[in-house]
């Protein structure tokens, strides 16, 4: 842990940051590459305090605008997040990660056709990146478009073949539309990466329960309780 958040935790008892700090901190720069230190240690209201504060040095600071959104999601304060990423794009229509966040805050928000539009705008910007992809396709399903939602995922599985979630949330898209036995190879595929998901194999043991698969179920019931001891308590 770096010197400036030693400080800091051995100084919460005053009142302000500028207490703490006493000029140590001058540029925007500064203060946000302290925050970046207390959002990587998971302290989120610090970092907060932070990245405003690298903000009124700097109102135009998008890696800390960014950063501020994506602190504010983990707070679920997304209208904060969404005025964050709305920032960024106003500043630099391009930016990646502006579209990304807005499609992220309003996806949180329940606006799930705005979110589309929003990583349509990021996979314009950066079409080989797999996330803007998988989120549509979330987004998407949460529309119940599951047809539109797999070709996204689709496309995700296209640019990073090995991500274990989006392999499970497909299979959960097919399995709407009532396609169990494709959504078993694409949760056999999540497994395969991630023996422990114990999500993947209680959504396989319903696939092949729908199947009358009925044998086959309960071992994969067993599965998932094996990977996570909690999961029994869901079944009762």
């Amino acid at each position: 842990m770096s010197h400036f958040i030693l400080k800091y935790m051995n100084y919460l008892q005053m009142s302000t940051v500028e207490n703490i700090y006493k000029g140590a901190l001058v540029t925007a720069e500064d203060w946000f590459r302290v925050g970046k230190e207390f959002y990587d240690h998971k302290k989120y209201e610090e970092a907060i305090e932070f990245y405003q504060r690298a903000l009124q040095i700097q109102p135009d600071y998008l890696d800390a605008l960014i950063n501020l959104g994506f602190t504010w999601g983990h707070f679920q304060r997304f209208d904060d997040a969404l005025v964050c990423f709305d920032r960024v794009i106003g500043i630099n229509y391009a930016h990646f990660m502006g579209w990304f966040g807005r499609g992220q805050a309003l996806r949180y928000l329940g606006r799930h056709q705005e979110a589309v539009l929003a990583y349509n705008q990021a996979i314009k910007i950066q079409p080989h990146s797999a996330a803007p992809w998988r989120y549509r396709g979330v987004a998407l399903a949460a529309l119940k478009l599951y047809s539109s939602a797999i070709s996204s995922y689709d496309q995700a599985l296209l640019r990073y073949r090995d991500d274990y979630y989006t392999w499970w949330i497909r299979g959960i898209s097919l399995e709407c539309l009532g396609k169990n036995e494709a959504a078993i190879i694409s949760y056999d595929q999540a497994i395969a990466l991630k023996p422990d998901f114990y999500e993947a194999w209680h959504c396989r043991a319903g696939a092949l329960w729908n199947l009358q698969r009925y044998e086959e179920a309960i071992l994969d019931y067993e599965e998932a309780i094996q990977c996570n001891s909690k999961y029994s308590k869901l079944l009762q």
